[in-house]
């Protein structure tokens, strides 16, 4: 019988039934349907921007392809899924991720943790879009980019002739069973209803695209991959009797026979995507700071604003504080976009500039405390060193700290950070974009803690 028509639509009903829809189908998907959403992986990274270094959130991750993709882009990558079974397997496939359990549009981060948001065709999977993209722009620090896929309508044959099939077979719309969510539902231009639904739910900069390609495979092949390994059509079509899905069959079979090829056994269906991407709003630090105006010989001189000090090459000063943990690991992170100098690059030290009539030792406790979000700790006073470069000169007082583990690192400075050994940092300094002033600090203190005199 023919579904009743409904006045309003059950978003929770929808999540519910797409969780469920999922049970038994990981390994079917990563057989069969997989091989087709992975032509949009590398231009979704690239949208997003994802490179050595970025942390990045992989959202209905499956079985993994767009993680496994972003680690090889050298990424510190996190993947979520709403379904056990496909964590479970992305976890398999992607050693080097972080994956999770988790279902929008409640995830389980803090705010802005991240500098990129991905997801291959999961927006379309949301009973509430809108509420999913909140989530998403709340894990997404200021600057970040998000990028985001869904499927074109009719243009995408590969999966279109499924629909066409049953229909043609006159098989009526279960009660029980949604034909689709709302997604850019009546859309007439599905690329330009996308950017404007990040638009609407408050990114910036927001462009979208059509990507497209021939889906080649074993006809035969692609049949058992979709019926076996998707919950809208496969739940469809599995529950009929054996001789109704035949005649489906034969229909599917007339839909994708024009589109042979040469090759025996062969059809390339056209396959359209959206890509859109868009970034979270976001401002620069402030640069009105006040600080001390200092001598070679780090004499007070004069006073200035921190913007004009760093445009004229003004000395002033700084602290660098090395926070370790009770397992002696270094907290390391990624300083934000948004930061005045050197933004997005790694650094293992936390710190920042001394304000005008502040101490070094005021200003490591300060910066120490607020960088890491925690209180109590007492910088040590190490040594001071001048460093000079073509754009920047600051005196620098190098401190060393201890700190829990559980830090809550202020969001407008760090964009990603953890705690690695020292075998393990040292692993990394080839491998990442450190700041230049942290890595002569990080020299200095080598040489200083061996009692060899620095350059």
């Amino acid at each position: 019988m023919m579904s009743a028509m409904t006045t309003t639509w059950d978003a929770a009903a929808f999540d519910a039934f797409e969780r469920s829809g999922w049970v038994g189908r990981s390994d079917a998907y990563q057989r069969g349907f997989a091989r087709l959403t992975a032509h949009t992986v590398e231009p979704l990274l690239d949208a997003a921007e994802v490179g050595s270094g970025t942390a990045v959130l992989d959202v209905g991750t499956g079985p993994g392809i767009v993680a496994a993709a972003a680690l090889a882009r050298g990424a510190v990558v996190t993947a979520v899924d709403a379904s056990p079974e496909m964590a479970a397997l992305a976890a398999a496939t992607c050693p080097g991720a972080e994956v999770r359990t988790a279902v929008l549009p409640e995830l389980p981060f803090a705010d802005a943790s991240f500098d990129a948001v991905v997801g291959n065709f999961v927006i379309n999977h949301l009973g509430d879009a809108a509420a999913g993209l909140a989530e998403l722009q709340r894990v997404l620090r200021p600057g970040g980019r998000i990028a985001l896929t869904c499927w074109e309508r009719e243009a995408m044959r590969a999966t279109a002739v499924f629909g066409e099939a049953v229909a043609a077979a006159g098989i009526p719309q279960p009660d029980d069973l949604p034909s689709s969510g709302l997604f850019l539902a009546g859309a007439t231009d599905r690329a330009a209803a996308f950017g404007d639904l990040l638009a609407t739910a408050g990114f910036v900069d927001e462009r979208s695209r059509r990507v497209e390609w021939d889906h080649r495979v074993d006809p035969d092949a692609w049949w058992a991959a979709v019926v076996a390994g998707t919950p809208l059509t496969g739940s469809l079509i599995v529950r009929l009797p054996d001789g109704v899905v035949a005649g489906i069959k034969q229909r599917y079979d007339a839909l994708v026979a024009p589109f042979a090829q040469g090759t025996p056994g062969q059809v390339a269906l056209p396959a359209v995507a959206v890509l859109a991407t868009a970034r979270r709003a976001g401002s620069p630090l402030s640069t009105d700071e006040i600080l001390d105006i200092v001598d070679a010989e780090d004499n007070v001189i004069g006073r200035a604003p921190r913007g004009e000090a760093t445009a004229k090459r003004l000395r002033h000063r700084c602290v660098f504080i090395l926070a370790r943990d009770a397992d002696d690991r270094i907290f390391v992170h990624r300083r934000t976009a948004e930061k005045l100098v050197f933004p997005s690059m790694h650094d293992m030290f936390v710190g920042g500039v001394v304000g005008a009539g502040e101490s070094y030792d005021e200003a490591a406790k300060r910066e120490a405390e607020e960088e890491l979000g925690v209180s109590g700790l007492s910088p040590v006073p190490l040594f001071r060193f001048l460093y000079e470069s073509p754009e920047h000169t600051w005196w620098s007082a190098v401190y060393e700290t201890r700190t829990p583990t559980e830090v809550a690192p202020q969001q407008e400075e760090v964009a990603w950070h953890t705690f690695l050994t020292e075998d393990e940092l040292a692993s990394r300094l080839s491998e990442w974009a450190w700041v230049p002033d942290g890595l002569d600090a990080w020299r200095r203190l080598t040489a200083w803690r061996n009692a060899e005199p620095a350059d």
